[in-house]
């Protein structure tokens, strides 16, 4: 337990397990709870999320421009602590102001030849979601750098990747990880991530114990 607290940022703590004819009213089970430098991390992290939210959301092109940095403002009125950015409590017929002063609703934020075909909150959950795995990866890296960790390897994201990730069996040094998504990814949404080498630790097995249990 010790090792993923130093891995993830996490402590252990015991809380009360649900009572069964084989259980004691007292009975214990590990749990995991966010120290409080990772949760200053994921603050960090959210941060630069909607630092880079315009961007991503003027790329796609069916925002109008000239709502974008009100629709913005509106999901970060409407954020909920310790979760990630999310379109979910902003529904598509919710009313909120723009910069001027009128108001509008998300889906009147889509140009006209997109209003039919595009579900907003799906898709800036989509790219909130992509911001948010390449950002997280690069605190990761920096974290497990001051742990003493001196590679990583690229694990393929799921239910896709692009072929050239999968094809990487490459371990890096950590100072010279490739930034993800690879340049050449193919992948729209990129969910590929980096996984820390301890030496004598053989990580994947370790993982795949845990995820088992």
């Amino acid at each position: 337990m010790e090792f993923f607290r130093k891995l993830f940022g996490k402590k252990s703590r015991s809380v009360p397990k649900p009572t069964s004819s084989l259980a004691g009213p007292n009975s214990m089970r590990p749990a995991i709870k966010a120290s409080p430098e990772k949760l200053a991390e994921e603050a960090n992290v959210k941060s630069d999320v909607y630092a880079a939210l315009p961007d991503a959301l003027r790329g796609v092109g069916v925002f109008r421009l000239d709502t974008i940095e009100s629709l913005i403002a509106e999901l970060r009125r409407r954020e909920t602590d310790f979760q990630p950015v999310s379109a979910y409590h902003l529904k598509k017929d919710a009313i909120f102001p723009l910069a001027d002063g009128t108001m509008t609703t998300l889906h009147a934020c889509l140009i006209p030849e997109a209003g039919k075909n595009v579900n907003a909150v799906k898709l800036i959950n989509r790219i909130a979601g992509d911001l948010t795995n390449r950002i997280q990866q690069k605190y990761d890296l920096q974290r497990w750098a001051a742990m003493g960790v001196k590679s990583v390897k690229i694990y393929p994201g799921k239910p896709h990747a692009c072929p050239r990730v999968q094809r990487i069996r490459k371990i890096h040094p950590i100072e010279e990880a490739p930034p993800i998504p690879l340049i050449d990814c193919t992948e729209k949404f990129c969910s590929c991530g980096y996984r820390p080498l301890f030496e004598g630790i053989d990580y994947e097995r370790t993982i795949g114990q845990s995820d088992s249990h």
